[in-house]
């Protein structure tokens, strides 16, 4: 027995024992709502060209393009897949096609069907892989070598081995990749060459390169794409010889791909095509695609290159892994024609801000690549330096003011400084796909009547309830912004006037730095992100009222502060109901104010009371019911409109093998949200739909209950409620529900007191004492509720 099967087949036993434990978890609770993901695929990092469909490993999920027809057809998590953030595929013998990923390990894929079908998934914590972030993947034989951020190592017959990391003999653990020759691994890392024998023993290759970051194999020599160019080594008398590239000024290479006769190179930026003799090299241009799409970083890489061996053509994707983008897929073909390739999909990744339009569009601003729209058939329009016609946006970065207005007006704007300022953008869209009826205005400081615009370091833009838009002013002093870029403008669409009010022309006003207003029916709530929630009485939101403030009332504030009822945290976000709860999240928790009333937190999930996924809270919106929908880094919350302690959670499964396993989430926390740093939300007015923003794409969610769904446990009531020891009193009992619930009885903060198995409707489910055998103290509990198949929660008062 080899070395290698000695350690799959303690693997295998260790596996066995693990698989039988997690067949014993309940399943996943059934949910009933549909989701749909739109995810930026422009940023490809490996091609495979099989049977005439080029698929790509994009960090918008799988990608496949069909040549004949001109179509794609993208897989995401919300089809199934275990991540979007793909990095490498590799197609096994048997047809299947093996995926890596960058945040939950490796899959095996049925692609026959459409979607592709996941048949099995692999992961660090469960499996056993080297780490979850994986880099590369090769066929060897009938295995599968895959490479990752912290080792390598083989899967084998469904089962992956003892990894291998530095104290095995690598010279480094982060390995870029692998490729199998013969009966060796051949192994590329950041500090050097290596091979794996059959024996599972490294060995170091003599005169080989000090770094490697791409294999490639002509078939009998080994070449190496390193951060100098590229060289080959010859078995036959183990030399080793510079191939070029290395005077390029572009000289790191990351793609190599022998067609059968050529060698095609990629560096940061370029195409390269081997002469087939010494060391010249001849570039097929892509540079015009890479300036197009403004790829001139220091870490662009070309890491997707393919040559489809039927045309002749070549596939190219390109990875600016740090801004999340790329070029879409490039094709060369051999008539010299260039063109980039569209999937139907937005522009960009980073969703900072959404808005719904008029006619029910969203529109989307990004991180790094201004802004699109997702049409209510589905399909993107985005506005970006790489579609010229459509009369790009005046900065791709940070678009924080995103508002489609009442009257089908886009707003746009980022935040500036006097050296780079970027105006406000105003987008008469046609409320269309055509480009050619856009109409673009562009206001900077002064322009308009009254006031005139005093600010371009605008954060935020809302409406209010007469039609005035209300642009949000980051703070001051800023470090190179001038005096009075600050506080809030407000402008009137018709009269196009605007009035400012900041520190120094409102001396009642408290601080500037404005990150969002609520609006009730007389007044309206400040945030302000460091010194707290400022109520100003308008008295109303006629455009003539507000420039004229004499008779305006400020309130007494809610502050930023750790005193008992302050705000411990900064602002990032508030919203009000019609019954005057206002809601405000910050970086340390979400916290509700009701009028007359104390100021009370809802801080993260622990396992025994309710909480959000993260004290990060990022963003705020309410549904057509009230209830509350919260944006965090972690994923998305909702919270009942009626009860606080009813917190629903959707995360992803990378976020939940991250962080939220070791918090006792159940397994239905996983969905199949874009990202679980949620960043923006958006409500469908009219619909029981929420768009989500995340750190990589648009998450759209329909929540709307489906007709044939029964929640066994809607209708449970505790009785008596409350609970009057005096009166003779001696339970809390349970009605409303058919067959047999468990029930944990925690108090308001999150302790737990008491539990009961087994209990039917009707039963005594809690007799008043603790589990340490001491009555209940008079107060308010919290009953969890469970059958197995759902939960809920109710509240119980015990008075005297």
């Amino acid at each position: 027995m080899t070395t290698l099967d000695g350690a799959f087949r303690h693997r295998r036993r260790l596996l066995v024992a693990i698989a039988a434990v997690a067949l014993l978890a309940p399943p996943p609770r059934a949910r009933a709502v549909t989701w749909r993901n739109h995810v930026d695929p422009s940023r490809i990092r490996e091609i495979v060209v099989r049977d005439g469909s080029v698929w790509a490993a994009t960090g918008g999920g799988l990608l496949r393009f069909d040549p004949a027809t001109g179509r794609f057809r993208q897989s995401t998590n919300a089809d199934g897949l275990p991540s979007n953030e793909l990095s490498a595929l590799v197609f096994a013998p048997d047809g299947t096609l093996w995926i890596g990923t960058d945040d939950i390990g490796v899959a095996r894929l049925d692609v026959s069907g459409d979607p592709p079908r996941v048949l099995r998934a692999y992961n660090q914590q469960i499996d056993g892989l080297a780490d979850n972030a994986v880099r590369t993947l090769a066929v060897w034989g009938d295995d599968i070598v895959y490479g990752t951020d912290n080792g390598m190592g083989l899967i084998r017959n469904g089962f992956p081995g003892s990894p291998w990391l530095r104290r095995d003999g690598l010279p480094d653990d982060r390995v870029l990749d692998v490729l199998p020759v013969g009966d060796f691994v051949w192994i590329a890392t950041d500090s050097g060459l290596v091979v794996l024998d059959r024996f599972g023993l490294i060995r170091p290759i003599a005169g080989a390169p000090p770094e490697a970051n791409v294999l490639g194999t002509d078939g009998g020599r080994v070449w190496v794409g390193t951060d100098n160019g590229v060289v080959r080594f010859d078995p036959a008398d183990s030399s080793w010889t510079s191939v070029g590239l290395d005077q390029h000024t572009f000289r790191q290479i990351h793609a190599l791909f022998w067609d059968g006769a050529t060698m095609w190179a990629g560096d940061r930026t370029r195409v390269w095509r081997w002469s087939g003799s010494g060391t010249a090299w001849t570039p097929v241009g892509i540079d015009t695609f890479t300036l197009l799409y403004e790829l001139r970083g220091s870490t662009t890489e070309v890491r997707g290159l393919a040559v489809d061996p039927s045309t002749g053509d070549v596939f190219a994707g390109v990875s600016l892994d740090n801004e999340r983008r790329g070029a879409n897929l490039i094709r060369l073909a051999p008539d010299g024609r260039r063109e980039v390739l569209r999937p139907d999909a937005p522009g960009g990744s980073d969703v900072l801000r959404l808005s719904v339009d008029v006619d029910g569009a969203v529109w989307a601003s990004f991180a790094t690549y201004y802004a699109g729209k997702l049409e209510t058939d589905g399909h993107w329009v985005n506005y970006n330096g790489a579609i010229p016609e459509s009369d790009s946006l005046s900065s791709r970065f940070t678009n924080l003011t995103c508002l489609a207005d009442s009257r089908g007006t886009k707003w746009f704007c980022t935040l500036s400084t006097p050296a780079s300022p970027s105006p406000l953008d105003r987008l008469d869209d046609g409320l269309d796909a055509d480009y050619g009826n856009d109409v673009w205005r562009h206001a900077g400081i002064g322009d308009g009547g009254g006031d005139g615009l005093g600010s371009l370091r605008l954060q935020r833009a809302r409406e209010d309830p007469a039609g005035n838009v209300w642009f949000l002013s980051d703070a001051e002093p800023t470090t190179g912004v001038p005096a009075g870029w600050w506080g809030i403008q407000i402008h009137d669409p018709v009269g196009n006037a605007w009035v400012r009010i900041d520190p120094a022309t409102e001396p009642r006003m408290p601080d500037g730095d404005v990150v969002d207003v609520a609006f009730a029916g007389g007044f309206v709530y400040l945030a302000l992100r460091e010194f707290g929630v400022q109520p100003w009485v308008t008295g109303g939101y006629d455009f003539a009222s507000l420039a004229d403030r004499s008779d305006d009332q400020w309130g007494t504030p809610l502050r930023v502060g750790q005193a008992l009822g302050q705000i411990d945290g900064r602002i990032s976000a508030i919203v009000l109901r019609s019954d005057n709860v206002l809601w405000i999240g910050t970086d340390n928790g979400l916290y509700k104010w009701e009028r007359q009333s104390f100021l009370t937190r809802i801080g993260a999930f622990t396992g025994l009371s309710p909480g959000l996924l993260s004290p990060q809270v990022n963003a705020l919106a309410l549904d057509a019911d009230e209830n509350l929908w919260v944006a965090t880094s972690r994923g998305l919350n909702r919270i009942a409109r009626d009860d606080d302690a009813r917190i629903d959670a959707w995360s992803t499964a990378a976020e939940y093998q991250r962080s939220l396993a070791a918090l006792r989430y159940p397994l239905d926390v996983i969905s199949p949200l874009a990202d679980a740093e949620c960043r923006s939300l958006a409500v469908a007015p009219g619909r029981d739909v929420i768009y989500v923003g995340t750190r990589t794409g648009l998450s759209v969610f329909d929540f709307s209950p489906a007709a044939s769904r029964i929640d066994p446990l809607a209708g449970v009531y505790a009785y008596p409620n409350p609970v009057r020891r005096g009166m003779g009193d001696e339970g809390v009992r349970l009605g409303g529900f058919e067959g047999r619930v468990d029930v944990d009885v925690y108090t308001l903060g999150g302790q737990r007191v008491a539990h009961v198995d087994d209990r039917a409707s009707g039963d005594v489910v809690w007799d008043l004492f603790t589990a340490s055998g001491l009555r209940a103290a008079p107060g308010v509990y919290v009953l969890r509720i469970r059958n197995g198949a759902a939960s809920t929660v109710r509240r119980v008062a015990i008075v005297r």
